[in-house]
């Protein structure tokens, strides 16, 4: 991916100086050792503002945000996100700036220490890759506060980062920076690169440091001389004709201005926004496929342990069963016979073939008693056998529910969903509850998605198991109407009709819901079955929204997300408007 670069960071830089200047601190929070949010009020039309921070090394930049909903917090902070809150809250910023064609960005802020005293502290934020890391220095004494990752001896002979050790700005590139380079200099790299049928993108970023490739290229792309690519450089890098922009099917971002006006770019106004696009969203779908994995691993874990469970059930043998069973008969009958055993072994005739069985015997017990003893054994074989039927159902049952889980794994669009999902898993005991909530108080569950229909009515979509039980079991009225897509994983839904005939245009907005919330969401002409709550029942001893239903019917839909879109836009519930 893309990473940011010198120029970018320097203009994103020069747009949080005005945006935050002279605004306070009031509230920090840490998602994990890479991620920092800083809650601000600046005042103003400006008010509140999240300044969100991340130094992994592959989604290494800051921007501001409005929402954060790929973040999540531990219960406990982090012990660097203490030491920030002691240190940074109620701090007023006063200079946002970076170091010179660096990747580094400095927060500057005053604040006042336990003594009264004011000090003048230095957020850093250091964009570079691997080496990224947040460090909190005072300004004046030159001495590391806290940091987001420490850097020993054995790590770094160049640069050690602890508490309380000096602070040094990170190690200088050997190349001179581009933004003081004179135009015959990079025209002279640039030809002799051309010259020996080298790329002048590699070129200049061998001889010269301060801006990324991707930029690089795309001036060297579409300007026609060495003349015209300096010029455009520099007019960038003094924030001339910026025209920041990103191509989705690229994974691309620029500031070139030669894309302004063309199509397949897209204007983003601002750094900040062109950051934020591309960044925060590249990171909530690598954080929704992650957990995805995470979750899809659990499944995988479980079935592994049933489908070793169930061979282990199907080892139960009939015929041996069957062998106890005939061998207490055949000692019966020798008992009537008054046949004497010879050792440990008899052998008698089988009432079935005619052919001569021998049979094993206790020799401390009768014929009788060694009867009794092989009719012992086949009930309890017998017994097993039964438990061993009840559990292959019971793990048949929770394959089929792993299967369910699995396809709304595939299908879920947003960590909310996924959250609905890991709810099920939780309820199982298939995994452990989150941290970040809260110990002692009950976790209160997620709720169905409501919709209101065209003709005003509540559609309730269940988005997992203990949902849909919640909706058959709690929430259905016996004169609502319950759909599912017929045989295919999916969502249960359910129209509450507060006993009135259910329109049409209810049951085909309901129907499109029921298929657009199921594997086949992709499908066309998906079969759907509808009844009255009143029969559909849920199956006991069954996996979380399992169910038998009678006295249904079916209609064919082809969802489109367009019109899904649609039914899902929030909409004012007529006898509330």
């Amino acid at each position: 991916m893309q990473p940011i670069d010198a120029l970018t960071l320097k203009h994103l830089a020069a747009e949080l100086d005005l945006k935050l200047a002279d605004g306070k601190i009031n509230k920090i929070q840490q998602a994990n050792h890479n991620e920092v949010l800083l809650h601000l009020w600046v005042g103003g039309e400006a008010s509140r503002q999240k300044l969100y921070i991340n130094v992994h090394p592959q989604y290494a930049f800051c921007v501001l945000v409005k929402d954060t909903p790929f973040l999540t917090f531990p219960e406990k902070a982090p012990n660097f996100c203490m030491v920030l809150r002691k240190h940074l809250t109620s701090a007023r910023i006063k200079q946002v700036k970076t170091l010179p064609d660096e990747r580094v960005l400095n927060i500057h802020m005053e604040n006042y220490n336990e003594l009264g005293q004011q000090v003048q502290l230095v957020l850093s934020l250091e964009l570079m890759g691997k080496h990224s890391n947040i460090i909190l220095y005072d300004e004046e004494l030159q001495t590391i506060i806290g940091c987001a990752h420490g850097v020993s001896e054995q790590m770094s002979s160049q640069r050690e980062i602890s508490v309380g050790y000096p602070y040094a700005p990170p190690p200088k590139p050997k190349q001179p920076p581009l933004s003081q380079a004179f135009q015959l200099e990079v025209s002279a790299v640039m030809r002799q690169a051309l010259q020996q049928g080298l790329s002048p993108v590699d070129a200049l970023t061998c001889h010269f440091s301060g801006m990324g490739k991707a930029i690089l290229g795309d001036i060297l792309e579409n300007e026609p001389t060495p003349e015209r690519c300096y010029n455009i450089l520099m007019e960038l890098m003094q924030g001339i004709h910026l025209y920041p922009a990103i191509r989705a099917d690229l994974g691309r971002f620029s500031l070139y201005p030669g894309y302004e006006g063309r199509a397949d770019w897209e204007a983003c106004g601002t750094v900040n926004r062109m950051i934020q696009q591309f960044f925060v969203g590249h990171l909530a779908l690598d954080k929704l496929k992650n957990i995805k994995h995470q979750l899809m691993q659990v499944l995988k874990n479980q079935e592994k342990k049933f489908q070793k469970r169930m061979k282990e059930l199907e080892k139960t043998d009939e015929e041996a069963l069957q062998r106890l069973r005939k061998f207490g008969d055949l000692l019966t009958i020798a008992v009537s016979e008054n046949r004497k055993p010879q050792g440990h072994i008899i052998e008698l005739e089988d009432y079935e073939t005619m052919q001569p069985v021998k049979v094993e015997l206790d020799i401390n017990l009768s014929l009788s008693e060694n009867a009794q003893l092989y009719y012992r054994r086949y009930k309890k074989g017998q017994a097993r056998a039964r438990m061993a039927e009840e559990q292959s159902q019971q793990l048949n049952s929770q394959l089929a529910f792993i299967q369910e889980l699995a396809s709304a794994i595939e299908m879920a669009t947003s960590p909310d969903e996924l959250a609905s999902i890991r709810e099920d898993l939780e309820a199982q005991g298939w995994m452990q509850p989150l941290e970040t909530r809260k110990k002692g108080k009950q976790q209160k569950p997620s709720q169905p998605l409501s919709v209101i229909s065209s003709d005003g009515m509540t559609i309730l979509i269940g988005r997992n198991g203990l949902q849909n039980d919640q909706l058959v079991g709690k929430l259905a009225h016996p004169e609502d109407v319950w759909l599912h897509a017929h045989l295919i994983p999916g969502s249960h839904v359910l129209v509450k009709t507060d006993k009135r005939e259910m329109p049409d245009q209810t049951l085909l907005e309901a129907a499109l819901l029921a298929a657009w919330f199921s594997k086949a969401r992709h499908s066309v002409n998906v079969p759907i079955v509808y009844t009255k709550a009143r029969y559909v029942r849920k199956i006991p001893n069954s996996y979380p929204g399992h169910v038998n239903y009678v006295s249904e019917k079916s209609v064919n839909v082809t969802p489109g997300a367009d019109e899904i879109e649609r039914l899902l836009q929030p909409k004012q519930h007529p006898a509330t408007a």
